[in-house]
């Protein structure tokens, strides 16, 4: 189980990752080619390590909040 301290930051980690996923989302539609191009990869990236966060967060929650989501 993590302190209160350690799993607001784990959430607010994950929230992060998200708002940076929508932004390069709106990037990756750049006219821009090159941009485009580089925003995919990095959403790519973004992707596992929002994956990660998340499963992380599941796996620390207490059961009895598991149960009740």
């Amino acid at each position: 189980m993590l302190s209160k301290n350690d799993s607001e930051q784990l959430t607010a980690s994950q929230q992060a990752v998200d708002l940076a996923q929508q932004s390069l989302t709106e990037l990756y539609k750049s006219e821009n080619p090159l941009l485009s191009e580089h925003a995919f990869v990095l959403l790519e990236s973004l992707s596992e390590i929002n994956q990660k966060l998340r499963r992380l967060i599941t796996i620390t929650q207490p059961q009895s909040d598991r149960v009740a989501s």
